[in-house]
């Protein structure tokens, strides 16, 4: 088996670094840290230029159709640089996530990996454990991960997300919660977790909160 790089991925990779000894240069990320966003529209639109939203995404949609090895090189210069801009996220991960969805979703997962060849669409990612979505205030489509699902929307995903992420960490430890939604609640917070058949009573509470929240969005669940 051979693990070796082609001279195309070398080459590709090394053009990649020369562009960023320019325009990645610590002085340039610093000059970015003091603007509203901390990110450049006109780096994110070099790196559209140069393929690089394009590198995963399907021919049809637009893109070159590479695959995850042609990363693993650029992604070495993108963490050895310090790219503030979420290239991975979006041309990376969140075209591998948009690729892998069924056809009923067809119609938004074409619109958005066309966005993301041509370079006029950022992905942020949230993951199952942190709360927090890298680049989520310069995104323009954020996936999230909630009870094994993925909401596609905009800030109201984001906030919807934090709140189910905090209102599931207090069911768990048998907190009490009151806010709108406390009927969904009720059940589950008079309940003490005194052995384990209750806490999973309260777990199977938490998930029909988590779908009854789901349904309520505007935005595309997928389960």
């Amino acid at each position: 088996m051979d693990f070796t790089f082609t001279e195309d991925q070398k080459l590709f990779a090394d053009n990649i670094r020369s562009i960023f000894l320019k325009e990645v240069a610590p002085e340039l990320l610093r000059e970015q840290w003091e603007t509203e966003t901390g990110r450049s529209d006109t780096l994110w639109q070099l790196l559209a230029e140069q393929g690089l939203t394009a590198f995963s995404v399907p021919e049809a949609a637009g893109g070159l159709g590479l695959g995850d090895v042609d990363w693993v090189l650029i992604a070495q210069e993108v963490g050895y640089f310090g790219l503030p801009e979420p290239l991975l996220d979006t041309a990376w991960l969140g075209v591998a996530l948009l690729r892998a969805l069924p056809d009923s979703a067809a119609v938004l997962r074409d619109e958005w990996l066309s966005r993301i060849a041509e370079g006029s669409a950022r992905i942020a990612i949230g993951g199952p454990l942190n709360p927090l979505v890298a680049d989520a205030h310069v995104a323009d489509l954020l996936l999230l991960h909630l009870a094994e699902a993925l909401l596609f929307k905009g800030a109201l995903a984001l906030f919807l997300g934090h709140l189910v992420q905090f209102c599931l960490t207090l069911l768990i430890f048998g907190k009490s919660f009151s806010l709108g939604l406390r009927p969904h609640f009720k059940k589950v917070r008079n309940t003490a977790p005194h052995n384990d058949d209750t806490k999973q009573t309260q777990q199977n509470e938490a998930n029909q909160l988590l779908r009854h929240l789901h349904l309520l969005q505007p935005g595309i669940g997928l389960s």
